[in-house]
């Protein structure tokens, strides 16, 4: 490998009878130089501000940053960025492409320099119930699942006015229907990252309602049906002995018996 500079090559051929010829090759080799620093070496927290800056430069053209995130600057000697989510290979790959016109008119000379940029492996991450976010508000307790990844402390909101502290998996208990963001802020200390994420979760409201009912012959035919419907409750009745329709508001039953339904 050749590094920048004027060189003159001789090329010696010999025979076995001792003839010898010699070829004279002048060149030049050039090329663009340079390289470019990072305000921060890493690792750093996602969202964290961080400058690159591009020195050191020779015959330059045009120069391009590729941040490894589809993020791309061109000729612009110093930039800002950060990385609003974690790589799959705990790394970014920074790289600098610099190019250089030729005088002979030829291809353009370039020149790539790479550099990585390390984040700190922190996820906040939970599931609300199993992944079901919605789901009548009487079944009871809404358990939360955690899954996060390298925190120290913990911060849980849950939307009803309650927070926690805990680690670890949760149990939150919600006095009425409606919707909640429960939100999940965790910290590494040795690193001072820190990282939130907030799921929602939606309790639906037991239906009021109310059912009327008729009297007829053994035998004979009957209809029953809910006084107030709601449009977003599905309804069963039960049993469904006797019922034409057992998942409508409405039905007609065919009397053999006497029968409460619910």
């Amino acid at each position: 490998m050749f590094i920048k500079s004027d060189y003159e090559t001789k090329y010696i051929v010999k025979t076995s009878h001792g003839c010898s010829d010699t070829l004279f090759w002048d060149f030049n080799v050039v090329g663009p130089e340079g390289n470019f620093t990072l305000s921060k070496p890493g690792p750093i927290c996602q969202s964290e501000l961080f400058t690159v800056t591009i020195i050191d430069t020779v015959d330059i053209e045009n120069y391009t940053f590729f941040f490894g995130d589809g993020t791309v600057s061109e000729n612009t000697p110093i930039v800002e960025h950060f990385y609003d989510y974690y790589p799959q290979n705990d790394s970014f790959p920074i790289n600098l492409r610099i190019e250089s016109v030729r005088d002979d008119g030829k291809e353009n000379c370039l020149l790539t320099v790479s550099k990585h940029m390390t984040l700190v492996d922190l996820i906040a991450e939970f599931d609300v119930n199993y992944g079901d976010t919605a789901q009548c508000w009487q079944l009871g307790d809404i358990p939360l699942q955690d899954s996060t990844i390298n925190a120290d402390t913990y911060h849980w909101d849950f939307g009803n006015d309650s927070v926690s502290t805990v680690e670890g998996n949760q149990i939150v208990t919600y006095k009425e229907a409606g919707n909640y963001d429960i939100e999940l802020v965790v910290t590494n200390t040795e690193s001072n990252c820190k990282d939130t994420i907030i799921k929602s979760v939606h309790l639906y409201p037991t239906p009021e309602i109310t059912a009327i009912g008729d009297t007829a012959c053994i035998g004979g035919t009957t209809f029953i049906y809910v006084q107030n419907p709601e449009t977003t409750s599905s309804y069963i009745w039960n049993p469904t002995l006797y019922l034409e329709t057992p998942l409508s508001t409405e039905t007609f039953s065919y009397v053999t018996e006497t029968t409460e339904y619910t």
